[in-house]
């Protein structure tokens, strides 16, 4: 179950549980029946790096007027979108005359992707906010969990904090659908109004991934974190704020943004998870310095790093195996 269930087995046939101190700390061991088996990092792991290199830099752009003449007749159209479509083969051939340049260096920046499994296009269309209905200029708040993480409490958190930064957005995912509505009223009835709560729907993986570039905070729900959700929206640079609460559910987030080198996004009560959200979207220096340090240490902290993860957990195995040997019974592995 490693990896696919967080939580513990409550099975007396299984020995140990990966985990790690943040997900895992030995004051909660009577939580589980395995004993505790610490990855020094993270127990959490994800091949990102290898699954979506081009995301390694930003595919973002702002929207800018492009004159095309198609016909004898000029059109406006927004650049991104542009690049986005020839690069789809959705636009007329005339386009590639007018935008040469751009295109041509679009797809040799990314004619290098390779495909790995996700169907990774060798041309990756750039993104902008207008294609999901997001404001340009907003401060672009995001959760893409299921909705069912929502609790009221959380989502009275959440109104609070758009209601304190100007300018500010809340984008979720129609996940379920169904969903939408509801969190709309609810939103409403704390003084939110429905224009400020933006739904997309659920996407394939890479373009999932790929969009969380244009969100500036994403905003974790605390009984039930974001786990690979949670490392999709890191490696797309965006910073997340989680509130670890008393489950291994709740405190996966936590863990990764450990490991990562950012404990500052990691709050230690409802109310300082509402603060440290508020401080990011009016503290523009705090939350481009911030930003800036999620997006560099995605190359250089253990969070990404598949190899020396598998370095780690093969050594954690061989420790639990020499126990083993010398006829030992399971017991914690914290060192």
């Amino acid at each position: 179950m490693w990896l696919g269930y967080p939580g513990t087995s409550g099975a007396p046939y299984m020995d140990y549980i990966v985990t790690d101190k943040t997900t895992s700390p030995l004051d909660c061991a009577d939580q589980y029946s395995e004993k505790l088996g610490y990855m020094p990092n993270t127990f959490f792991v994800g091949d990102h790096k290898q699954m979506f290199p081009h995301l390694m830099q930003s595919l973002r752009t702002v929207p800018t007027e492009v004159v095309v003449s198609e016909n004898g007749q000029a059109n406006a159209i927004h650049q991104p979108h542009a690049i986005s479509r020839l690069l789809n083969g959705e636009t007329h051939p005339s386009l590639l005359n007018k935008v040469p340049a751009l295109v041509e260096a679009k797809k040799e920046e990314y004619a290098g992707c390779k495909d790995s499994g996700e169907r990774i296009p060798s041309m990756t269309p750039v993104i902008n906010r207008s294609q999901y209905g997001l404001p340009e200029n907003a401060f672009v708040y995001c959760n893409f969990n299921q909705l069912y993480k929502i609790d009221p409490k959380t989502l009275k958190v959440w109104a609070n904090i758009i209601k304190k930064v100007p300018n500010s957005v809340l984008w979720l995912l129609r996940f379920p659908a169904v969903g939408e509505a509801n969190i709309k009223a609810e939103m409403a009835s704390e003084g939110v109004p429905e224009s400020r709560v933006i739904f997309s729907p659920v996407a394939p993986k890479e373009e999932h991934v790929r969009r969380g570039q244009l969100a500036d905070v994403c905003l974790d729900t605390p009984l039930c974190n974001g786990h690979t959700t949670c490392m999709d929206v890191l490696w797309a640079g965006c910073p997340v704020i989680t509130l670890p609460l008393d489950t291994l559910a709740s405190r996966v987030a936590a863990s990764q943004l450990t490991a990562l080198g950012c404990p500052e996004l990691i709050a230690d009560s409802r109310s300082n998870y509402e603060e440290i959200a508020v401080k990011l979207g009016l503290d523009k220096a705090y939350y481009e310095k911030l930003r800036t340090k999620v997006w560099k240490n995605r190359f250089t902290s253990p969070l990404f790093n598949t190899r020396q993860y598998t370095h780690c957990q093969g050594n954690l195995f061989f420790k639990m195996w020499k126990r083993r040997e010398q006829n030992l019974d399971p017991d914690h592995i914290t060192e």
